[in-house]
């Protein structure tokens, strides 16, 4: 063999020597090594769709998950369709930096700007929204200016009706004092006492409708503005938080011209209020009766919230069987009058007269004395036997627009007037008390009394006078002007 030969066998020899070494290094087992880590999953293209279209989560398995089956056709969108409807929702996203505002980031769908931008737009701010306010309350006009009531001062009554009515009087403070010592009240009974006080008011004195409600039947038309008292009442609607009554207007016919032309400057309300009432019948006087020898007179009733007091009935001394009348029931602008007393006759004792007319008079033999009833007139005593009081309780309004303070010597009243007290004789019944209305929209400082007490007893013992009923009182605050 020659040299050439022996080299062409030792090359061939070397070629596949390397050939057979290098399938040793490839071939090996093809099993994995181990499992997959956690967290290195791939989203699905059902995941990547719903998230793109509906902005559902991105989630991936937190360890490997071998399918449950082969694929199968119909179970994913194709890729076309994932196209399509992607570009269907970015073709609804037409926005660019000029619409969206200033320094805010968005994605624009835009050819040529697309990705994530940031808006340029200067946006107008949004407008403030402010809540309708409640009208204010009305406190007056504040036209009588700041007073201070240092002396005893009787009020002027307007389109007088005798001596036992007139129009309800209207006073417009812009501040009210009443020193202590002083009173305030009207000249004579009449329909009402209405006063405004814009600001502050301070009493440590006397405010006071005692002995001074009307003669006057509120169901018959009368006063400067020639009206009856509606059936309804008196009605003052305010707006109070947390009320919810609803009035288109005051209602204060029959109270005269001043008054309902001072209250028709209160807004009605409507949902956001409350109406306060006084109303125009009061309660009932005590009843008629044949009493037994020697027995007290029965006392008048006492008023609901706003409702006067009715009056008492007389004393009946000796053991003739006959009537005692009654007392009288109150109205909106008085309490009830009270009936005579009756000593030792058989002459019987009449009915108080009604609407806060004039108590009756007492009835005697001839020898033994029996006192009138309390009213407008008090009704005659007999037999050297008292008159009865000239007076019922009447009505007070005091609406306060600021602080209302009341001093430990304060009295606001308006109280029945009683027969006087006389131990020998049969006494007359006492009147009733009226209303007191007080509104204030600041602050309330108590202090003294404020009362509508009925009058009497009137105490013997051969028949005490009854006791008139007690009036209302409403006492509270109000919404104060915005």
């Amino acid at each position: 063999m020659d040299t050439q030969m022996k080299k062409l066998i030792t090359v061939a020899l070397g070629f596949m020597l390397m050939v057979g070494l290098s399938g040793l290094v490839v071939a090996g087992s093809l099993d994995s090594p181990g499992a997959p880590s956690a967290g290195s999953g791939m989203y699905t293209l059902q995941n990547l769709y719903d998230y793109l279209t509906s902005g559902a989560a991105l989630t991936v398995q937190s360890s490997f998950q071998e399918p449950t089956s082969g694929p199968t056709v119909g179970t994913m969108k194709t890729t076309r369709q994932i196209g399509d409807d992607i570009a269907a929702l970015f073709g609804q996203c037409p926005a660019t930096a000029s619409n969206v505002e200033s320094g805010v980031k968005f994605f624009c769908a835009l050819p040529g700007s697309w990705g994530v931008q940031t808006g340029t737009a200067q946006l107008m701010p949004t407008p403030t929204r402010t809540a309708t306010p409640t009208p204010p309350n009305y406190f007056g006009s504040g036209s009588d200016g700041d007073v201070t009531i240092s002396s005893n001062t009787q009020l002027a009554v307007l389109n007088k009706n005798g001596a036992y009515d007139g129009d309800m009087v209207v006073m417009n403070y812009n501040s009210l004092t009443i020193n202590s010592g002083a009173t305030l009240t009207t000249e004579q009974p009449c329909r009402g006492l209405l006063v405004y006080v814009k600001e502050n008011c301070t009493i440590n004195g006397g405010l006071s409708m005692t002995a001074r409600g009307a003669k006057a039947n509120p169901a018959v038309a009368g006063a400067s503005d020639n009206a009856a008292v509606s059936s309804t009442g008196i009605r003052l609607p305010v707006f109070k938080s947390g009320e919810v009554d609803t009035l288109a207007a005051v209602d204060f016919a029959g109270c005269g011209n001043a008054a309902v032309n001072a209250a028709a400057n209160q807004s009605g309300i409507s949902g956001n209020g409350k109406i306060f009432i006084i109303n125009r019948a009061g309660a009932s006087g005590a009843p008629a009766r044949i009493p037994p020898t020697n027995e007290n007179g029965y006392s008048g009733s006492n008023g609901g919230v706003g409702q006067s007091g009715g009056g008492g009935s007389g004393g009946n001394g000796g053991n003739q069987q006959t009537t005692v009348g009654s007392g009288s029931a109150g109205t909106c602008f008085s309490g009830g009058s009270g009936s005579g007393g009756k000593r030792e006759t058989s002459t019987p004792v009449a009915n108080a007269e009604e609407y806060g007319g004039a108590g009756s008079d007492g009835q005697w033999n001839g020898t033994h004395a029996a006192g009138g009833g309390s009213g407008n007139p008090g009704g005659a005593g007999k037999g050297g036997g008292p008159s009865g009081g000239n007076g019922t309780g009447g009505l007070l309004i005091l609406v306060v627009g600021g602080n209302l303070t009341m001093g430990s010597s304060a009295l606001i009243s308006s109280d029945g007037t009683a027969s006087p007290d006389e131990a020998g004789c049969a006494n007359g019944g006492g009147s009733g008390g009226g209303n007191i209305l007080i509104l204030h929209a600041g602050s309330y400082t108590p202090g003294g009394t404020i009362q509508c007490k009925g009058g009497g007893p009137s105490i013997s013992a051969f028949g005490s006078g009854g006791k008139g009923g007690d009036g209302s009182i409403i006492l509270s605050s109000i919404a104060p002007v915005n």
